[in-house]
């Protein structure tokens, strides 16, 4: 189990250490982000998150792309790997501000407002 546990860690250490917004983060709190985070693989056309729906997570593409979509703007962008989405739920209870909806397979990591706050203390 630890072995495993620190394999994992060790993988999501690598993906992290290539987050441009994490770059300023020390390899400690880094290791803790890395620990809580959780796998997700989407198929093709599947909702990760609607706009509207309570925000409570974090995701980052491991690889794979999605697309991000608004009601009043419509299209918005295109993520790929090493992108992130859902940053302002983490951060803040806000609803969904867009739609993101995976273009092919997609393998994602989710870290949630709970997991985040019971590892790195409270956000507000």
């Amino acid at each position: 189990l630890l072995r495993a546990t620190q394999k994992k860690r060790d993988q999501y250490m690598d993906f992290l250490d290539k987050i441009p917004i994490l770059k300023s983060v020390d390899p400690y709190e880094k290791a803790r982000i890395a620990d809580v985070l959780v796998p997700v693989e989407k198929p093709a056309g599947e909702i990760v998150v609607a706009e509207g729906e309570d925000g409570d997570a974090f995701y980052f593409i491991e690889t794979g792309e999605v697309e991000v979509r608004s009601k009043k703007d419509g299209f918005l962008s295109t993520l790929g790997a090493g992108t992130y989405f859902g940053e302002l739920a983490l951060l803040f209870s806000q609803p969904r501000r867009a739609t993101v909806t995976t273009t092919q397979t997609t393998h994602l990591v989710m870290i949630s407002r709970k997991a985040f706050t019971n590892y790195m203390g409270p956000i507000e």
